[in-house]
């Protein structure tokens, strides 16, 4: 529950947007921000991302209408296709992600705005459902999204986007999927908000930050297409190692088979200086937000680095 003490923290620092991870086998990300609806009185409270499959489309709508009412219109629904392992560890299957994420936000919308649904989907199905109560409003739905074609969906259907990518060329070819999907639906340049969502962490020393997030850096390296792999020169055999050593141990003592390269591909983490120059390049690829998730389990020293943010990296940025 310490997260809604963090947007507590960040709103006093004058932090604008608190996101919190939907985990599936952590406390309810529903719960967190009830709390920190409850304790902040400005700070934007959002979910980055929950998705259609271990809660149902409806739950979402209630749930985050319930949120939204608490906190005065402060709620936004980050919602993306989710986890793999940990959506099919619950017996339940994940077909057609991008026709999920398409169906559960159109119904979520029209369930907001008081109708009463009746819907035949491909996916999902829904007879004669109607609220119980009037939301506040229809509110913001981004949508978390990876691939060229579910991140041209998100532009296409979300009030934003949410874009796991650290890296400015990435990030510009991400970008330019999510247009695509804009330009489809006829919006506006601007009208949609995109983000770009940061595996991140600071410290005075910046060895100390990059060796918290190292980890994380070899567990996407072992992940992502190898034509992203390529554009970062980061080899075959780089890869067939960490692999190799995920398999047998984990992400234990993984770290020197980290590189550099692997390092500010998949994370931000340095310095503060250097977190500003990072923070900078992200937004002249064309970022409109960089959601910066702490990569932290020590209670001080996620403390430690909301201050630091707040203190010597916001004022130096947008």
């Amino acid at each position: 529950m310490e997260t809604a003490g963090y947007f507590k923290l960040a709103e006093d620092l004058g932090l604008e947007y608190g996101w919190g991870a939907d985990q599936t086998f952590s406390p309810s990300i529903y719960s967190l921000l009830t709390l920190s609806a409850h304790l902040t009185k400005h700070i934007k409270l959002g979910t980055s991302v929950t998705n259609p499959y271990s809660r149902h489309p409806v739950i979402h709508a209630t749930s985050g209408a319930a949120i939204d009412e608490l906190s005065g219109g402060r709620f936004i629904l980050g919602l993306g296709a989710g986890e793999k392992s940990a959506i099919e560890s619950l017996g339940i299957e994940r077909p057609k992600t991008k026709q999920m994420l398409r169906e559960s936000v159109e119904i979520i919308r029209r369930l907001l705005k008081g109708e009463k649904v009746t819907y035949d989907g491909e996916l999902l199905s829904l007879s004669n459902v109607k609220l119980m109560f009037q939301p506040r409003r229809v509110f913001p739905i981004y949508v978390g999204a990876r691939g060229p074609k579910t991140l041209q969906l998100a532009g296409e259907i979300g009030d934003g986007v949410l874009i796991d990518v650290c890296d400015p060329t990435e990030g510009k070819i991400a970008i330019a999927e999510t247009n695509k999907g804009i330009e489809k639906a006829g919006k506006k340049p601007g009208e949609t908000e995109i983000i770009s969502a940061v595996s991140f962490a600071v410290d005075e020393d910046p060895e100390k930050a990059k060796n918290k997030v190292k980890w994380l850096a070899a567990v996407i390296a072992a992940s992502v297409p190898q034509e992203v792999l390529d554009r970062h020169d980061i080899s075959l055999s780089q890869i067939r190692a960490l692999k190799e050593h995920l398999g047998k141990k984990g992400t234990h003592d993984i770290e020197p088979l980290v590189t550099k390269e692997m390092l500010e591909t998949f994370t931000l983490a340095g310095s503060p200086r250097q977190c500003v120059a990072r923070i900078e390049t992200m937004e002249r690829a064309g970022f409109s937000q960089i959601d910066l998730v702490i990569i932290d389990t020590v209670h001080e020293n996620i403390q430690h680095q909301i201050k630091l943010l707040a203190e010597k990296i916001l004022p130096h940025v947008k």
